[in-house]
């Protein structure tokens, strides 16, 4: 009787131990699910960035500071002018005569995946030739602001 009662308890700690494995097993699966949905709706499209060489040391300084991958920071530095266009209802054209290129200095081009999102917005506006000067913009601005801008401490906090 003893040896029924093992394989009694057995057996019901094994339905329950399928029945949360089948639990977690179908959380898993819709966690996937809406996440490949979402994948989908906001496929990223690859461009080319045009970026001075001249930007590279500074580019991976504001990359350690940070911990970002230069190619994060690009994509920060284009999302942060697309934002401060919209919320200081800035005229487009303003930014986009800010032009990046010189014929002296030379380039490297570098791919980033935009979100869909931000691919669209460019896109609209007829700006996708002007991400690369909407990088370099927003990066400067960046660097000027996290790197070289000075901190008063007392006034933090």
């Amino acid at each position: 009787m003893n040896t029924q009662n093992k394989e009694s308890t057995n057996l019901s700690k094994s339905s329950a131990s399928e029945s949360v494995d089948n639990g977690v097993s179908q959380r898993a699966n819709e966690i996937f699910l809406r996440n490949h949905e979402y994948k989908n709706e906001n496929e990223e499209t690859t461009i080319v960035l045009k970026i001075p060489k001249s930007l590279q040391g500074e580019l991976r300084k504001l990359g350690s500071f940070l911990g970002l991958s230069t190619e994060s920071i690009l994509l920060s530095s284009i999302q942060y002018v697309i934002s401060y266009i919209e919320d200081k209802k800035v005229e487009i054209t303003k930014i986009d005569e800010y032009s990046t290129f010189k014929e002296d200095e030379s380039y490297k081009d570098i791919s980033v995946e935009l979100s869909g999102k931000v691919f669209e917005k460019l896109q609209q506006q007829s700006l996708l030739d002007s991400a690369s000067n909407f990088a370099i913009l927003g990066f400067k601005i960046l660097y000027s602001q996290l790197i070289e801008a000075e901190i008063d401490f007392d006034k933090v906090g």
